[in-house]
């Protein structure tokens, strides 16, 4: 009996791991696919939906409702996500059904909510939303039926609705439009036609349209264009064809050409390009073999060629990129694999240092809850045979046991006729 007791405790102990186990499977490392870089905040979006929200937190930029200064890990904010843009310290994400969300920083009416204060959680702004883009303190959505709207500071003009007053909520610009690109303090946009048009900011010639006077309307600046990125002082777009342009600021080499020499109009840079992305005085670009490419200003190891020198010719960083993002001061790509990969400025703690070299942002996924209820029934099910396996070596072992008695009683039932028939 007491081995049979040890057993059951055993069995009962490997049960119980094996529960554990079920209800641990699948929380593996979160595979994205889609990350944004604020000037001290990332948001990323999983393959299911799900965003994640890392970094700075002194505006509510993060959106968790906590006023703490930073998150040094990626902490889950919400679900059913579509897509998501990082202002410079405020936050916007779209959702599966169209819906904007906004958070953050609020001063001048980014978050477009029809008031200045900030947020530190998300409140919904706009319905039927596409795409959506954050620049330093204004930002641009277009929506499902390719309508551009703007809202946030317009102190240069880049909203283009040819005025300059702050918008505290959403103000429709113009119709027959594809992307928006938002940067610093200006604006680019990519209508239906393929046609890039560009307004705001222009003290560096990055709007394009070879002056530096700040634009109100938008000017057209390119035709047959695939995608652009509009950074602070400088502006990059990839044409269907794969060519690559720069123009604006580049004092830090932020085009790649070699030289140092700015222009505001766009100069051609590069064949077989893919993307491209302008940061803050640097530029990031993959080409059609997926290898990622980075020049300018490397102050803090935005580069991520392992060194802080500014290089005014393009490095190889990493390869099977599958898109990019260029910050303030630091940058974030993903694998075509769904690794995320930041380097540069991404100590948030304010202890300065920096990270040459790209490094792996992991995430652990959440369980689903149907995944959770399947582990409890398998877990259930495998406890209930066994304990029926128990009761059945329970039950034939007490039968064998009652059988040796039986046999054991008759034996010495005979032994004891048998003496007694002997001494007669």
């Amino acid at each position: 009996m007491k081995i049979f007791k040890r057993s059951m405790a055993v069995l009962l102990t490997l049960v119980m791991l094996f529960s554990f186990v079920c209800l641990g499977a699948g929380a593996e490392d979160v595979q994205w696919k889609q990350v944004s870089t604020g000037y001290n905040h990332s948001l990323a979006v999983s393959s299911s939906g799900d965003l994640y929200v890392w970094g700075g937190n002194d505006c509510g930029q993060l959106g968790d409702g906590l006023k703490v200064d930073y998150t040094e890990t990626p902490v889950k904010l919400l679900e059913g996500v579509k897509s998501v843009s990082a202002g410079y310290d405020f936050s916007l994400a779209v959702l599966e059904n169209g819906d904007l969300y906004a958070w953050g920083k609020n001063a001048t009416g980014q978050l477009g909510n029809g008031t200045n204060m900030d947020s530190y959680t998300p409140v919904k702004i706009m319905e039927g939303v596409a795409s959506v883009s954050a620049g330093k303190n204004h930002a641009v959505a277009v929506k499902e039926d390719g309508t551009l709207y703007a809202w946030g500071d317009n102190s240069c003009g880049q909203l283009g609705d040819g005025a300059s007053l702050y918008c505290f909520f959403p103000i429709s610009i113009t119709s027959g439009i594809k992307e928006a690109y938002a940067g610093a303090y200006y604006t680019m946009i990519l209508d239906q036609s393929n046609d890039l048009w560009a307004c705001g900011w222009n003290g560096y010639g990055q709007v394009g349209n070879g002056t530096t006077d700040n634009v109100s309307s938008p000017v057209k600046v390119l035709s047959e264009v695939a995608s652009a990125s509009a950074g602070v002082t400088h502006s990059l777009a990839v044409l269907e064809n794969g060519d690559l342009y720069a123009w604006g600021d580049n004092s830090n080499g932020q085009y790649g050409d070699g030289t140092v020499t700015s222009s505001s109009t766009p100069v051609m840079i590069e064949k077989k390009v893919a993307s491209a992305s302008a940061g803050y005085g640097y530029s990031l670009y993959v080409d059609k073999g997926g290898d990622l490419y980075a020049t300018g200003n490397d102050y803090f190891g935005q580069l991520g060629d392992g060194e802080t020198l500014t290089v005014i010719e393009p490095v190889k960083v990493l390869s099977k990129v599958d898109s990019i993002e260029a910050g303030w001061e630091y940058s974030v790509c993903l694998t075509n694999n769904g690794q995320w990969y930041a380097w540069g400025n991404i100590s948030f703690s304010g202890d300065g240092e920096k990270t040459t070299t790209a490094t792996e942002i992991t995430a652990e996924a959440e369980q689903k809850g149907s995944s959770k209820i399947a582990a409890v029934i398998i877990t259930v099910i495998v406890v209930l045979v066994i304990l029926f396996i128990l009761y059945y070596v329970y039950v034939r072992h007490q039968q064998a046991k009652r059988k040796k008695a039986r046999d054991a009683r008759r034996n010495a039932e005979r032994q004891a006729q048998q003496t007694s028939y002997e001494d007669n």
